[in-house]
């Protein structure tokens, strides 16, 4: 019985090294194992595992953040972000008030303060120089098309932020009752490409308007980075220009329009302009389309200086009686008065109008040059190409 269990033992242990050998053996003849296993530990193989794991996780990362501005959602986030910083600075001023236990008429108070200081760096100025503002972006390689320059068909979603954005900053109290702007046409005239990861600036601006309609300026410039390639963009502006449309009718229509308004002359010779388009655009309250002029008036716009110590317009009174609580007004009397109240004030009485009568020949002017540069944006339209039938 020894000797049987002794000649078992013996067995058990050469099987017991068999199946140590066979994995040897196998890694020698699968030459895609990379040899033996001689010497892994579990501990390396799970090392292994966890730096590849950590490399996808990277790449991952890397692919994530090179196509951040395409992922779902974050188009909307870039395009109603003043306007939900504008939604949440009201309602932090209507929660103050509710914290201080401020009576009604106090809480309206506080949100007309809040107005008031919105519209305070613009009050009294003309819509030529009120309206206008700068978008900063990037060219990002979501945006960017297979010759890495800015995709013709990204402009149109940046400018939509830009829009966005200089509609806050200029007309809080149109917003602030209802009001939203629509578009209904926009034209893009390219120059010159905007090259992958380079940064550029939207110059917005107001073309001109008319009694329903309004154009806005948009102009993409990236800044130079030297004297030299300054002088060496203006002589590429002069060529392609020429090349592009042989009078250079766009850039000198946009120059014509700029002219005279804030942030332009020397400072804005040292941008390269590459792109310019304008929106054709209305103001609305449901399906009721109000007047620029209107618009501009309740936000504190004006062409008549006042006789007062204050900046505010001499029609200021008259907006004031229509909105601030302390002055007979509310937010439903305003919005009554923009959807139908103000056809019935007669037309030597409308105070709107008056305000905006010392830029009327600038307008009437300006409303020629966007004509003719929509033309020009436009002018390809007219070569129909012939079908032989």
């Amino acid at each position: 019985m020894d000797q049987l269990r002794s000649r078992s033992q013996s067995a058990n242990a050469s099987l017991k090294q068999l199946q140590g050998f066979l994995p040897l053996v196998a890694g020698y003849l699968n030459p895609r194992s990379g040899g033996p296993a001689v010497g892994r530990s579990p501990a390396l193989r799970l090392t292994g595992s966890t730096a590849a794991a950590g490399l996808g996780k990277l790449l991952l990362y890397v692919i994530i953040l090179m196509n951040i501005k395409s992922l779902p959602l974050f188009w909307h986030v870039r395009v109603f972000r003043p306007f939900l910083r504008f939604k949440l600075s009201q309602l932090f001023i209507r929660i103050r008030s509710l914290i201080l236990f401020r009576s009604k008429r106090g809480r309206i108070l506080d949100e007309d303060r809040w107005i008031e200081n919105m519209l305070r760096a613009r009050l009294g100025q003309d819509p030529f120089t009120a309206v206008t503002s700068r978008y900063r972006s990037r060219a990002t390689i979501d945006e960017c098309d297979y010759r890495l320059h800015l995709s013709n068909s990204s402009y149109p979603k940046i400018v939509d932020c830009a829009r966005f954005k200089i509609a806050v900053e200029t007309c809080p109290q149109f917003l602030r009752v209802g009001g939203h702007i629509a578009l209904a046409a926009t034209h893009f005239y390219f120059i010159r490409e905007i090259p992958v990861l380079a940064p550029y600036e939207i110059h917005l601006s107001l073309g001109s308007w008319d009694h329903k309609w309004i154009y806005a300026l948009c102009r993409f410039y990236t800044k130079n980075k030297s004297s030299k390639s300054k002088s060496k963009s203006k002589s590429n502006s002069t060529s392609n220009s020429q090349t592009l449309n042989q009078s250079g009718t766009v850039e000198t229509l946009t120059s014509q329009l700029v002219q005279g308004q804030p942030g332009n002359g020397t400072e804005e010779s040292e941008y390269t302009l590459h792109t310019v388009s304008i929106s054709v655009c209305c103001f609305k309250i449901g399906r009721i389309t109000i007047p620029p002029n209107l618009v501009w008036a309740i936000d504190g716009m004006s062409s008549l200086s006042s006789s007062s110590s204050t900046s505010a317009p001499p029609h200021w009174p008259q907006v004031h009686s229509l909105v601030h609580s302390s002055h007979g007004g509310s937010v439903q009397k305003m919005r009554k008065f923009l959807t139908g109240g103000w056809r019935e004030v007669p037309e030597q009485e409308r105070w709107w109008d008056n305000a905006m009568k010392g830029v009327e020949e600038e307008r009437v002017r300006k409303l020629g040059l966007v004509e003719n540069l929509r033309s020009a944006m436009d002018g390809a339209r007219v070569f129909e190409p012939s079908i032989d039938t």
